[in-house]
């Protein structure tokens, strides 16, 4: 238990000693969320066909 928590510590220390790091890795988390939401948006959007798009534009 006690390596558990030592272990946790450390790396808690390693996450605050190192922002720019996690800024990179939440930076990829909502990169590849954007990327995916981009992409499912898109696919819908072929799949739909024009008449989506003029429903868009003439909203």
């Amino acid at each position: 238990a006690f390596a558990a928590v030592a272990y946790g510590l450390k790396l808690l220390h390693s996450i605050v000693t190192r922002p720019l790091q996690w800024l990179m890795l939440v930076a990829l988390v909502f990169g590849v969320d954007h990327f995916l939401f981009e992409g499912a948006l898109s696919a819908w959007l072929v799949q739909s066909g024009p008449g989506a798009i003029k429903g868009l534009f003439q909203g």
